[in-house]
């Protein structure tokens, strides 16, 4: 019964819309959103920033990409840079994934694109990789791994409260 009352109450309130508030751009270790920038924000974009998927408003994890969704409507579809609000917003969102996890295989960034057969989560997106060995799950999951002991727990605030 605890199971149902987490898996009907509390997961959808957390997934519906909430990010850690994890500060500025600036405040995050150096090392790791310069990490997120180069390496796992293309991956992002490449496999996440779809319309149908999490590259629009509606989706609480939602991912900014040149040529996709835009903060700045005039920028939609446009082949420009990322402005540091895009990107700030989808390394707080990434990083949001981190809050609480006991090591990197409890997050949902990981776990959300891999079948069940290879200890995946149900995702209404479908199967992104097909087992952990994938050279570009590999980058996430060492990502996610290096990035845990930065990434305390901490106060959760709706997206809305987020700083865009």
């Amino acid at each position: 019964m605890k199971w149902l009352y987490l898996l009907l109450f509390i997961s959808p309130a957390f997934w519906a819309g909430c990010i850690a508030d994890v500060g500025s751009w600036e405040a995050m270790p150096p090392a790791d959103a310069e990490r997120f920038r180069l390496e796992v924000q293309p991956i992002l974009a490449d496999r996440c920033a779809n319309p149908g998927c999490h590259g629009n408003d509606v989706r609480p994890f939602r991912v900014y990409a040149p040529l996709r969704h835009r903060m700045n409507p005039a920028d939609l579809y446009l082949n420009t840079p990322l402005s540091p609000a895009e990107l700030e917003s989808n390394f707080a969102d990434a990083c949001a994934f981190m809050i609480g996890m006991d090591g990197p295989r409890d997050s949902a960034l990981l776990l959300k694109p891999l079948p069940a057969a290879a200890g995946g989560l149900s995702h209404g997106g479908g199967v992104i990789f097909e087992d952990d060995m994938e050279p570009e799950f590999q980058i996430l999951s060492s990502w996610v791994k290096d990035s845990i002991d930065y990434v305390a727990p901490q106060e959760v605030v709706p997206h809305e409260q987020a700083t865009p």
